[in-house]
């Protein structure tokens, strides 16, 4: 069915990703610490987004760089001192970079539109729970874009 009356809602993937997270238990030994949530910028860093045990926006969206990233998960250590982390997101390659010796779990994950489609879904009956924007996309900071391409 076609859907030409519906609200168009920005959800922010970063969100959407923390709470299926929190909803569907798949944090490692369902810890009930922060959650660090990752994506990939293709830009030579990472978007990362603090949350809550509930899936509570704790911070905003940050452009890290990942010659930044281990300082930053360091940072975040001392923050939520004696709390389990879990990092979730496009974490692959960041259980190398972490102390053992913290309590801080790696989840990878990849958004997808299920997801996606559940945080707006939740966002219509509590918006002040599950926040969203206008539809627009929203950059931390502007697109580094490459030459213009040559007319063929």
């Amino acid at each position: 069915m076609l859907a030409t009356t519906a609200t168009a809602l920005g959800v922010n993937g970063l969100a959407a990703l923390a709470v299926d997270a929190v909803t569907k238990g798949q944090t490692e030994q369902r810890q009930s610490g922060p959650h660090l949530c990752f994506a990939d910028t293709r830009r030579n860093s990472l978007f990362v987004q603090e949350f809550g045990p509930q899936a509570n926006m704790l911070s905003s969206v940050r452009d890290v760089p990942l010659e930044r990233i281990t300082s930053y998960i360091e940072e975040a250590c001392l923050r939520f001192d004696g709390l389990c982390l879990t990092l979730t997101g496009h974490v692959t390659d960041l259980a190398d970079l972490v102390s053992t010796e913290k309590r801080i779990f790696c989840q990878p994950r990849s958004v997808d539109a299920q997801m996606i489609g559940r945080y707006a879904l939740q966002s219509l009956s509590s918006p002040h729970l599950y926040p969203c924007s206008g539809f627009e996309p929203l950059y931390v900071v502007d697109p580094k874009l490459g030459l213009a391409k040559r007319q063929v």
